[in-house]
């Protein structure tokens, strides 16, 4: 709905949980955010999302800001 307000094209990729068979370890894949050639990355119950990999985070309530101004 984000995406609808600040008027712009999206595409969201759902994620999942990936489990190494035989092992007790599992990865967590973000569900996927690209708007304007940035990748958002949303893990669930999570108030932060990263930007284009782990480096930049922004907090979930200053998406909408922050896509209009990028």
């Amino acid at each position: 709905m984000i995406c609808r307000f600040a008027y712009v094209e999206y595409e969201f990729i759902n994620g999942n949980i990936k489990s190494i068979k035989n092992t007790n370890i599992a990865y967590v894949k973000p569900h996927i955010l690209k708007v304007k050639n940035n990748d958002y990355l949303i893990f669930e119950e999570y108030d932060e999302i990263f930007i284009n990999g782990y480096n930049e985070k922004i907090k979930f309530k200053d998406l909408e800001e922050y896509i209009k101004a990028h």
